[in-house]
């Protein structure tokens, strides 16, 4: 089954429920389960994103990649933060299970292209691989 909401769900819990992350000043409300904007970037504010990206085929048509982005920003000043941030993330979720489905690394991290001046991004990306097959959601009737 492929879900996205309980994807990015499962993710983000598990990286803010990381003392190790919080103890390097990531907020929890600075956790958000969306891609990277400039209106969300405030300044001083060490934040994560996750978010879907393009997803991949497989040589199977009932199995798909699910490809979550998860970028961690910090100031310039602060940019080894955000490396040690983003190697915490991937112990904690590679090779994790969502629905007994294992998180795969998809894309090293790598330092992205500055967004907003005096910012520091990094990123990498994750897969997960499902069918393609969703439970139909059904309206209960109270009657």
């Amino acid at each position: 089954m492929l879900s996205v909401v309980d994807d990015k769900q499962v993710i983000a819990y598990t990286i803010k429920s990381d003392p190790y992350i919080q103890s390097l000043g990531f907020q929890n409300q600075y956790i958000y389960k969306s891609m990277t904007t400039p209106d969300l970037i405030k300044a001083g504010n060490k934040q994560i994103f996750i978010y879907n990206a393009p997803g991949v085929r497989t040589v199977s048509e009932i199995e798909s990649g699910l490809v979550y982005q998860i970028d961690v920003s910090v100031p310039t000043t602060e940019n080894y933060i955000a490396d040690i941030c983003l190697e915490q993330i991937q112990a904690l979720i590679l090779n994790k299970t969502i629905r007994k489905r294992p998180i795969r690394l998809f894309d090293p991290p790598r330092a992205l292209a500055p967004s907003i001046e005096n910012f520091y991004i990094i990123g990498m990306k994750i897969v997960l691989y499902s069918t393609i097959f969703n439970k139909k959601r059904v309206i209960e009737s109270n009657s």
